[in-house]
């Protein structure tokens, strides 16, 4: 066995794509060889993220990467459709059985509403005080109605300030209502809100609703957020021993690692010096196999 880890879903230039990994793999399981360029596929950069899709409907899986959305040719190769937009992450928004997209990384977000399979096209939903600057977003349907709501992380402006997180609900007419916006609340840096780098979605209690995970930057700890079913949150990650651990969190991904039926969390961390913050000498040693799994959708502990 060996150890690896991805801070998040991204392609190099010269990175094959399928190879992201998460946690302890085995050799064992498959070798992966680069078919990037046998497939057509072109111009992906280092700080790209991936998102997977069949937006089309075809019955194969098209990918957006940046602001490149590619098609798949059944499994053959892969054609650029269209650029728009940067990073995103996919949802049918609008319940027309075809996936949008939200681009998080752009400057304001922005979701993009998508022409039944054939293009895509901006919709205007960002309100007064959205977040600028953003590294991660996941969208869920937060208060059960049906309709797939959007919660942003915000950044930072470096050197300069943190940017607030925020929750935007659904109204069902191509329109978003803000409903929440992340006061000051960073340990690290006392006066600003705790800058996030990923959120991702889950009902890891099983309580018939969706949870939120938010992996913060600059040491702050991350935030597991409880639903209360009606889609207010509280943030219990302090209690259930889910803040993280060490570091600076990059990205985080549930599963069920040990098939017992629980969803279990895996954050990635990593350390910008061995001397500079607590934990440090063991993060630079052992940051790719840090593991939080949930004990019974309670309480997380290292192993």
């Amino acid at each position: 066995m060996h150890c690896s880890y991805s801070a998040q879903l991204q392609l190099g230039a010269r990175m094959c794509l399928l190879l992201v990994s998460v946690g302890c793999v085995s050799p064992a399981w498959g070798i992966f060889s680069d078919a990037t360029t046998s497939l057509g596929i072109s111009g992906l950069f280092p700080s790209d993220k991936v998102a997977w899709g069949d937006y089309n409907l075809d019955g194969f899986v098209d990918f957006k990467s940046g602001n490149h959305l590619w098609r798949n040719n059944q499994g053959t190769s892969f054609t650029l459709a269209q650029s728009f937009g940067s990073n995103g992450i996919w949802a049918d928004y609008d319940n027309d059985g075809f996936l949008d997209i939200y681009t998080y990384n752009t400057n304001p977000p922005q979701l993009h509403r998508n022409n039944a399979g054939n293009s895509f096209n901006p919709v205007a939903i960002a309100p007064p005080g959205m977040t600028l600057n953003s590294r991660g977003a996941s969208l869920a349907d937060h208060n059960g109605d049906g309709l797939v709501d959007i919660y942003v992380g915000g950044y930072e402006t470096p050197s300069v300030d943190y940017h607030s997180d925020i929750r935007l609900r659904n109204n069902g007419d191509d329109s978003f209502s803000y409903v929440w916006f992340q006061e000051p609340d960073a340990e690290i840096s006392p006066g600003q809100p705790r800058p996030a780098r990923g959120v991702t979605s889950a009902d890891f209690d099983r309580d018939g609703d969706t949870d939120l995970y938010v992996s913060n930057y600059r040491l702050e700890p991350n935030g597991l957020y409880i639903n209360d079913g009606a889609g207010d949150f509280t943030d219990v990650a302090s209690s259930r021993g889910a803040t993280g651990g060490y570091g600076h969190t990059i990205g985080s991904s549930w599963g069920d690692l040990d098939n017992d039926g629980y969803l279990d969390l895996f954050v990635s961390n990593f350390s910008h010096g061995s001397l500079s913050q607590p934990g440090g000498p063991v993060l630079e040693k052992y940051r790719s196999c840090w593991k939080l799994p949930f004990s019974n959708g309670r309480r997380v502990e290292l192993r």
